[in-house]
């Protein structure tokens, strides 16, 4: 049964044609959706904006080598977004614009869903975007202020979190989760969050991924790893899709993996 047959116009804002594909057929199969728009270039994004009116926005990042998050930074009266890209380093920005979701590529159906349903439980509730992201502002400002931990209890958690990471290697598994650390160390996920974020300045992906990074690094190090095929390493490392290794490589590590190959080679 439908939401009160209520259909939510969409914009799909990506210039990747196959992933543009990819997103309109995952629209048509929400019944509740109902695609008004696709948008490749941040010009036509810019214009789209200003003169037309959108329930939720599918937005990727990179367009033609310019960022859509400096247009919509612009632009007072945004629709819900939920982010759809191949690039990590934009999570916190996205927190910050008061994103729905943020969907890292490539993601299945079962994730969009997943995200749908986010947005139309929100929706529900009749509540404007501008609304909703200085809700979600306010939350992130006082999200730790009642807290009861010590600075001596958030040292003691952000050394036994330290630990379990190093001598389990949990990074290495590419579907490890808060829930499934704590649960292991017994600090409640709230705690986890908020010792790695005050304590170590990064959020959980930052902080997993570094040791990901890390690990690749000292592999590609090893002289027995020199023919070793990249992506066969980077699983190793606990990274589960090649795009998304490189893209997070690149971002802590300012080269690809296979310029940084070369440049421990001296090639």
């Amino acid at each position: 049964m439908l939401r009160n047959m209520i259909k939510y116009s969409v914009l799909i804002v990506e210039d990747v044609y196959p992933a543009q594909e990819l997103l309109k057929n995952f629209v048509s199969s929400r019944p509740e959706l109902e695609l008004k728009k696709i948008v490749a270039t941040t010009k036509d994004l810019q214009e789209a904006l200003n003169n037309d009116e959108f329930d939720l926005m599918l937005l990727d990042i990179h367009l033609k080598n310019k960022s859509s998050i400096e247009i919509i930074e612009e632009i007072e009266n945004l629709p819900y977004i939920i982010f759809t890209t191949a690039d990590i380093k934009f999570a916190h920005k996205a927190l910050e614009i008061g994103a729905i979701d943020y969907l890292l590529k490539p993601f299945q159906k079962e994730r969009f869903d997943e995200a749908i349903h986010k947005f139309l439980t929100i929706r529900e509730n009749y509540t404007p975007f501008d609304m909703y992201r200085a809700i979600k502002k306010i939350e992130g400002d006082t999200k730790y202020k009642n807290s009861k931990l010590s600075e001596e209890k958030i040292d003691e958690y952000a050394k036994k979190i330290i630990e379990y990471v190093e001598s389990t290697k949990a990074f290495k598994n590419p579907k490890i989760s808060i829930q499934l650390i704590t649960k292991d160390i017994g600090i409640s996920p709230h705690n986890f969050s908020q010792v790695i974020n005050q304590k170590l300045g990064k959020n959980f992906y930052e902080f997993i991924n570094q040791y990901r990074i890390d690990e690749v690094k000292k592999l590609l190090n090893d002289p027995a790893n020199q023919n070793k095929n990249l992506l066969d390493i980077s699983c190793e490392a606990g990274f589960g899709s090649k795009s998304v290794f490189n893209s997070i490589f690149k971002e802590f590590e300012k080269i690809s993996p296979s310029q940084y190959r070369k440049k421990i080679k001296g090639t």
